[in-house]
């Protein structure tokens, strides 16, 4: 049923130490009629540390849904946070210039033939390029598992995941829908700190206007 008194309460803690950084709450309200509501819970972290290759900082954030002070429905969700952007022809990171140092990935796996689940698999994996010099991983005409994007938010590697297209080409296993294949992969993986730039495929373009959209 619904709540009689809705309260989101959150708690951030780093993800390291397990010590409080801060907390906030927000009165629940819904439209007459309405069964959601989009809530904004602003909760200031001080001090705060953005998130980078050479520091990946992360947070974990418990969300308590609560009835009055009574909790309902908690949800816990680990996060980094930092500022990818280009200006001119140079990028920067948390408004400092970055040298993009990448690496390829061929989803190659030759004793489990597919990306382990395991988030510590692929952690000991990353961290060996991480310390080769390397903060940046291009996954070559695929996506990884959500574990492999896991561990890339704690080695501090950045990632761009790509769509498994051959310019136009249509194939059987492939059907053609790269804006929805975009749109899906953003929504399912923007949770993730590590996820930098995503590309449309491998060794061709998509065709005008396709490409400009």
């Amino acid at each position: 049923g619904r709540l009689k008194s809705p309260v989101l309460r959150v708690k951030i803690q780093s993800a390291i130490g397990n010590q409080q950084s801060a907390t906030g709450k927000v009165v629940v309200t819904f439209a007459d009629g309405k069964q959601t509501s989009e809530v904004v819970c602003r909760v200031p972290l001080k001090p705060f540390n953005a998130w980078s290759p050479g520091q990946p900082n992360l947070y974990v954030a418990e969300i308590t849904l609560c009835d009055g002070d009574a909790p309902a429905h908690v949800w816990t969700e680990r996060f980094g946070v930092r500022k990818l952007e280009v200006r001119g022809d140079r990028f920067f990171l948390n408004n400092k210039p970055f040298f993009i140092r990448g690496f390829g990935d061929d989803h190659i796996y030759p004793i489990t033939l597919v990306s382990p689940a395991s988030r510590g698999e692929h952690l000991k994996h990353l961290k060996i390029a991480r310390a080769a010099g390397f903060n940046y991983v291009r996954l070559h005409t695929h996506c990884e598992v959500p574990e492999f994007f896991e561990a890339a938010d704690e080695a501090g590697i950045l990632i761009q995941p790509e769509l498994p297209y051959y310019g136009k080409s249509v194939t059987e296993a492939f059907p053609y829908n790269p804006k929805g294949d975009l749109t899906e992969l953003i929504t399912h993986y923007q949770r993730y700190v590590s996820l930098a730039t995503c590309s449309m495929g491998n060794e061709g373009d998509l065709g005008s206007p396709l490409d400009r959209e």
